[in-house]
């Protein structure tokens, strides 16, 4: 075999291994996933509406504890590369409410926590994602009222003692959440999200009167529904990849 043939031989071998290696390369290339997993957490500032009672044309007065935090598990399922169907699981604390009427001796404690399902979509943009959400939230709503002296509800030296009672109600509300993903890195981003649940206004207005010619005579006005409540979140977004 001539030199020229031996030549020609060598260069034809090296030139197929190297397609080979560069076929192989490819082969064993990932394509992104279709189904994202994510985990997030995130700290809130809530509003919950409620009006302030109202006993014997005296009405309370309202403090608010806004603060409280959500913690939540989802899916995204990619059909293009910026769009995804979302879904999500989630449960938080959205702060407290109390009211308290000094005239009456009277006090009382709303407070509310959430476990949430929901359904959406994201899009991708170039360092943000946008997304919607809609579902609904089992609602806790869990109450306390002290009445340390019955006497100041009814005067007339016929009404004597204290009371206490407490209550939990749950409800399911249709809720629904957007908001942004800012990408701190391809598995990280940092979210702002506005979530509204959709409740009621509970308060209570009434009046009193007691004596020992007439007895009480007590005409109130209740509505216990589960509030609605207003919330903005900030937190950490994690994708599993």
């Amino acid at each position: 075999m001539s030199i020229t043939k031996v030549t020609a031989s060598i260069i034809s071998t090296a030139a197929l291994f190297s397609l080979s290696i560069a076929y192989a390369g490819d082969m064993g290339s990932k394509p992104a996933p279709l189904s994202v997993p994510y985990v997030g957490g995130e700290v809130s500032a809530s509003w919950i509406q409620k009006n302030a009672p109202r006993v014997n044309s005296v009405t309370g007065n309202i403090s608010e504890q806004n603060w409280g935090g959500r913690l939540s598990a989802g899916m995204l399922r990619f059909h293009t590369e910026q769009l995804a169907l979302m879904g999500e699981i989630g449960g938080g604390y959205y702060g407290s409410r109390s009211v308290t009427i000094p005239q009456l001796s009277a006090s009382s404690k709303l407070e509310v926590d959430g476990y949430d399902v929901l359904v959406g979509a994201l899009y991708k943009l170039k360092h943000v994602d946008v997304f919607g959400q809609v579902g609904f939230m089992i609602e806790n709503a869990r109450m306390s009222f002290s009445r340390q002296d019955l006497n100041k509800l009814a005067p007339g030296d016929f009404i004597h003692g204290s009371s206490s009672a407490r209550l939990n109600t749950t409800q399911v509300l249709p809720e629904v959440r957007a908001g942004g993903i800012y990408n701190v890195r391809d598995d990280l981003g940092i979210t702002l999200t506005y979530m509204h649940a959709f409740g009621s206004t509970p308060g209570f207005s009434g009046s009193v009167t007691a004596s020992q010619a007439d007895g009480i005579n007590s005409v109130s006005s209740a509505k216990q529904q589960n509030p609605s409540l207003n919330s903005v979140l900030l937190g950490l977004h994690y994708y599993i990849v």
